[in-house]
């Protein structure tokens, strides 16, 4: 059986969005953590950082498993 973790990053204009889904064969995808922090004055990019690291956490996973990161924004 195949399992492929995705990340995917939203930097928009008023917040960044970070999402962790596992994939699995003959399985719908699983949501496994998702975060969102408005950016408020705040550096978008340390903003992604911190979400990448956060799904990974809260899903107990490390950067060795993901396989794929997606990332969209303005």
């Amino acid at each position: 059986m195949t399992t492929i973790h995705t990340i995917g990053i939203d930097i928009g204009s008023g917040a960044v969005k970070s999402t962790l889904f596992r994939l699995e064969d003959d399985k719908p995808p699983q949501w496994l953590a998702k975060r969102c922090e408005r950016i408020r004055r705040r550096d978008p990019m340390t903003l992604a950082q911190e979400g990448y690291d956060g799904v990974l956490a809260d899903a107990g996973l490390s950067r060795d498993d993901v396989d794929y990161i997606a990332t969209t924004g303005e």
